[in-house]
């Protein structure tokens, strides 16, 4: 590989064009309002699968809770019915021997 030394140009282009201030601004305003609608479209397509995401997530979550809470209401109506009965056989043995 030979690596001879380049000389500089004679000539450089440049850039010669003159950039209006307010076309610029008005692009960057035509270029957000563009990005707006792009963003408005791509919710609005999205909108009903995060709805059925969101609706499994609560009804998921609803479902684990009442398990949770039936499971402690079951245990204590189980105590509940438990006392209820051991009473109810203590006073009824106690009839029968008073009798």
């Amino acid at each position: 590989m030979n690596t001879v030394p380049r000389s500089t140009p004679r000539f450089v282009p440049t850039l010669t064009e003159v950039v209006d201030p307010a076309k610029l601004a008005q692009s960057s305003l035509h270029s957000k309002t563009h990005i707006d609608a792009v963003v408005e479209l791509v919710q609005q397509q999205i909108q009903p699968y995060l709805e059925r995401r969101l609706q499994e997530k609560a009804d998921r979550l609803v479902r684990t809770l009442l398990i949770k809470h039936m499971a402690e209401i079951d245990d204590r109506i189980r105590q509940e019915l438990d006392l209820l009965v051991r009473e109810a056989v203590i006073a009824e043995l106690n009839e029968q021997t008073r009798s």
